[in-house]
């Protein structure tokens, strides 16, 4: 229970309750404590019940602000666990954390906002104060999610690329190149692979599902001839390309 002058507040997640609070003009710091019973945990690598209390820790985990100009930060105790069954330890999971990070979801859920308005990782970094490394793999995860919601959508209509394209573009201002093969009907990127030679293109064959495409035409570049190179013989002649 938090007391404020006349004002008093219970605030309480799954197992860890707050008991404490501070707050100045810049900051706001809230303490949470794990109330876990060590009877209600299971060991992760063996699900063996028979778990002590190994020692504890501490997890600064910034959070969205709830007032202007002042940050906000979770201070949570976690149990660290010894499994008598395996002989390993672990640590006590918590809701409070987002997977991978020093941030609440909450956060996350304000980056991730931000993010969708194209901000670059710069600017979102001045705006929440979450360090730019943060930032980047949630927009990472973002990216990810996006992809797989377009290829399932295009799996479910049946589609199969039928023209393609191969391009090459700069990484680091021109000290190295990558390549990349295109769907030019949809405008989707199938595949990206470091380098421009012709062995960096054959990784396309090895790496990509070909039976995924319905036939593959390749504009007149310096590529097209690599199109063939799996069986030797023109994808539109060659029952096993196709």
């Amino acid at each position: 229970m938090l007391l404020d002058k006349n004002t008093s507040i219970h605030l309480s997640c799954q197992q860890f309750d707050c008991d404490s609070f501070e707050t100045s003009e810049t900051e706001t710091r809230l303490k949470f404590i794990s109330r876990q019973k060590t009877g209600d945990v299971v060991c992760p690598y063996c699900l063996g019940s028979h778990v002590h209390v190994h020692g504890s820790c501490d997890a600064e985990l910034k959070d969205a602000p709830v007032w202007t100009g002042t940050r906000q930060i979770l201070d949570v105790r976690l149990h660290r666990y010894h499994c008598l069954d395996c002989g390993k330890t672990f640590m006590e999971e918590t809701c409070l954390k987002y997977p991978g990070t020093r941030i609440t979801p909450r956060a996350a859920n304000w980056i991730r906002e931000l993010l969708r308005w194209h901000m670059p990782i710069s600017a979102v970094h001045e705006i929440t104060g979450i360090h730019w490394e943060t930032i980047r793999n949630i927009h990472l995860g973002m990216m990810e999610e996006a992809l797989d919601w377009r290829r399932k959508e295009l799996q479910d209509k049946g589609y199969r690329p039928e023209y393609l394209a191969v391009d090459e573009f700069a990484v680091h201002k021109g000290h190295s190149y990558a390549t990349c093969v295109m769907d030019l009907v949809q405008g989707d990127v199938l595949w990206v692979g470091e380098g421009r030679s012709k062995e960096c293109f054959n990784k396309f064959f090895e790496e990509f599902d070909l039976a995924y495409l319905s036939r593959r035409k390749g504009n007149r570049n310096g590529h097209e001839r690599l199109i063939q190179h799996p069986c030797g013989a023109s994808p539109s002649t060659c029952g096993d390309c196709l």
